[in-house]
């Protein structure tokens, strides 16, 4: 992306400075945390080329979880905090547990961590009633807190509108990790982070996204790079850290055990320590993007038995479903590669072309009106009354100028004047809505 691109980021304040953590340059690579070898490592991986190419973010990612994979401190933190209770652990009573700084360097020796009666989890951790392959905490299950002892849920306390606010769980004594008992080498399905409430440092933590919801945002030319911003890609929370971080300062790194890479922002004072995100222990945008091409396949699945049921119910919930998935897909490329694909001669593919046109977020002037007027005459000219029928709604429902609907008359009225034997009485008013329309 061009210096003037970002800069007019910086000018339009859609982010805060050249340094903002969201930024492709370097004082926004070093303010996220981003490493010097994580960069070199990356720009040894890619080589040099002659010609301009896109290089996937997910390659830079990988390049820094690898670097702080080795060299990040593992502490414990809780960014969406429930409180849970031990009832049969001691009042008063506290311990030092002893926790590993970094399995991947023996060097980084151990800390203290303090443990107590009352401590958080993350609220996604604990399930009131859960589902077979839930391996965290939920009534009547047991889970391992890291470092510490295994526990059983018990009960929960909730407010007047039934949200929960404590949990209450018994724990074993003799199952504190590394103290050799039997209890301790039993085995339990999850093992939970945690921070001790009396002992907790609060903390504001900035979750940091990638900029823009597509891989190249300034390549396509009917569109603007702006209109590719992920408008979720800074959010502000509170969270908990183990006191061991009280004394951080800025540009110190660490890993939050079981939800990403940190460091501490220049914005820190002594009495308030601010996150930023770094990186996630997993590459979201690729599992997104997987699970975004999968439910594609799925829906185009789906159409096949759109043709072979035999109600229009049937038909609906088959239809609904499908306009269910694609709604929820935001990769505006994998969008246009599945129109683009769907325009042939194959029923089920121009179906499924009309529905990505009815469904899909994108707008009609998002998609290349060559490719519009190829699928349109297509579908007009199909063989399947089904197909027929989406395609007459479609240029009816959707906002296309008069200009552009007009294309398609002498079509249209060539289906009303002879029909073809697999029209339906439901094509013909539809044909007739859309010629009074005209």
């Amino acid at each position: 992306m061009s210096k003037r691109k970002l800069l007019q980021l910086v000018q339009e304040n859609i982010v805060n400075g050249w340094d903002d953590p969201r930024m492709p340059t370097i004082s926004g690579l070093r303010r996220r945390g981003y490493t010097s070898a994580s960069i070199r490592k990356f720009c040894e991986n890619i080589g040099v080329a002659k010609r301009e190419n896109i290089i996937d973010y997910s390659l830079l990612e990988f390049c820094l979880r690898d670097d702080l994979n080795k060299t990040a401190p593992r502490v414990m933190a809780v960014l969406d905090p429930v409180k849970v209770v031990i009832t049969n652990y001691p009042e008063g009573k506290e311990e030092l547990l002893d926790a590993e700084n970094n399995q991947e360097d023996e060097s980084a020796g151990f800390r203290k961590v303090p443990f107590s009666k009352e401590f958080y989890i993350e609220r996604e951790d604990f399930l009131e009633v859960a589902p077979a392959k839930f391996f965290r905490l939920s009534i009547g299950n047991e889970v391992r807190l890291k470092n510490a002892y295994i526990i059983k849920g018990k009960s929960v306390v909730k407010d007047a509108e039934g949200n929960i606010t404590e949990i209450h769980v018994t724990y074993d004594e003799d199952s504190r990790s590394g103290s050799g008992s039997e209890a301790s080498k039993r085995k339990v399905a999850g093992t939970l982070h945690w921070v001790s409430i009396q002992h907790a440092v609060e903390v504001e933590v900035r979750l940091y996204d990638r900029l823009f919801i597509d891989e190249a945002p300034d390549s396509h030319k009917e569109k603007s790079f702006l209109d590719f911003i992920n408008p979720n890609s800074l959010s502000i929370i509170k969270g908990f850290v183990e006191p061991s971080l009280a004394t951080a300062v800025s540009g110190d790194k660490f890993q939050f055990q079981r939800l990403g890479y940190f460091n501490v922002d220049k914005d820190s004072t002594p009495s308030k320590l601010v996150f930023n995100k770094t990186v996630g222990l997993k590459d979201a945008w690729e599992e997104k993007g997987k699970k975004d091409s999968n439910s594609i396949n799925n829906a185009l699945k789906e159409i096949n038995k759109y043709f072979k049921v035999a109600t229009r119910e049937e038909r609906i919930a088959i239809r609904k479903a499908i306009g269910e998935t694609l709604a929820e897909i935001s990769n505006y490329s994998l969008l246009q590669n599945s129109f683009k694909k769907n325009i042939n001669n194959n029923k089920s593919s121009l179906l499924f072309a009309n529905l990505i046109l009815k469904y899909a977020p994108l707008k009609s002037s998002d998609y290349d009106k060559e490719d519009l007027s190829k699928l349109y005459l297509m579908s007009l000219r199909s063989e399947s009354s089904f197909v027929r029928s989406r395609a007459v709604l479609n240029l009816y429902h959707l906002e296309y100028e008069n200009e552009f609907v007009n294309l398609f008359k002498d079509e249209i009225l060539k289906l009303e004047a002879n029909p073809p034997k697999s029209s339906s009485e439901r094509e013909k008013e539809f044909i007739e809505q859309l010629l009074n329309k005209l």
